[in-house]
């Protein structure tokens, strides 16, 4: 008898957990989502009513579940969760995973997400670039190391003046928080992304293909649930947002935006994943 009970109603699917989530649960659960997924509904429910733990085995099943939805244009959420476990996710950097909400009224109302709009915040923007940039410098090494099991290592920081060679596909997050605005890049050869795939998904790959590419979002999600849940401790006001998937290099500053080249700074990354870079501007909105 399966652990996972499947059921549908009103275009949504909802699949109850068991209270173990572990490494056998995630064998079984990564089997059986595939026939779930082949559904005519959008909405996806999982159910942590019974669950008591969760071994963080289980989350490279998430991020694939996650994942293959998400290039299908449908939505994830979990209910039920105890706040011990939302904590847990939170602190991994897989709340963006797992998408908690109290009710599936909750998640239905929020089909489809959209970019957080700006709310009030009261943050400088000369601390910002500083905070800014030392938290999502340790959120990227925290998601590589513990979601992707690569050591890397933070290199010396630079102020971006041009294109940078060598970017098979960039992950790109919008920031915004009361007056102050930029983005988040984390900017991969292809090397570096298939190392950090295999590393996330124990799959080999050997090209970046489309079913692939969602992978670069994936991580940037994470690292953004990272950087957010610290960033807000300190007084920000980030809230939800989507990544986009740039194939080859990010857009250069002045290009279809508003950027300054001054603001946006480059950290280099090097170890075990090969070399990447993430790039964070931030800025006050202009008036």
């Amino acid at each position: 008898m399966s652990r996972f009970q499947v059921e549908s109603a009103n275009g949504v699917v909802t699949v109850r957990f068991p209270s173990l989530l572990d490494k056998a649960a995630a064998t079984e659960f990564q089997e059986q989502f595939k026939g779930w997924i082949m559904r005519s509904e959008d909405i996806y429910i999982l159910d942590f009513a019974a669950v008591l733990k969760i071994d963080r085995e289980f989350y490279r099943a998430m991020i694939n579940l996650k994942s293959t939805l998400k290039s299908g244009s449908k939505y994830l959420f979990s209910v039920g969760m105890s706040a011990e476990h939302v904590n847990q996710a939170r602190s991994d950097g897989m709340e963006g995973v797992f998408q908690p909400v109290k009710s599936v009224s909750e998640a239905i109302s929020r089909v489809p997400r959209t970019t957080a709009s700006p709310t009030t915040g009261s943050v400088n923007v000369d601390r910002s670039s500083v905070e800014l940039l030392q938290t999502f410098l340790f959120a990227t090494k925290k998601a590589v190391e513990v979601q992707c099991k690569r050591k890397t290592a933070a290199q010396s920081p630079y102020r971006k003046k041009g294109a940078i060679p060598g970017v098979a596909i960039s992950g790109k997050m919008q920031l915004v928080s009361g007056e102050n605005v930029g983005s988040f890049s984390l900017c991969l050869s292809k090397e570096a992304f298939i190392a950090l795939y295999e590393g996330m998904f124990d799959e080999r790959l050997t090209e970046i293909t489309a079913e692939s590419e969602d992978a670069a979002g994936e991580m940037v999600n994470i690292i953004y649930g990272l950087a957010k849940t610290e960033l807000n401790k300190k007084g920000y006001k980030f809230g939800l947002a989507r990544p986009e998937i740039v194939r080859g290099s990010v857009l250069e500053p002045n290009e279809k935006s508003n950027s300054n080249v001054s603001n946006s700074v480059v950290v280099p990354f090097a170890g075990e994943s090969g070399q990447f870079h993430i790039e964070v501007e931030f800025k006050k909105r202009a008036s």
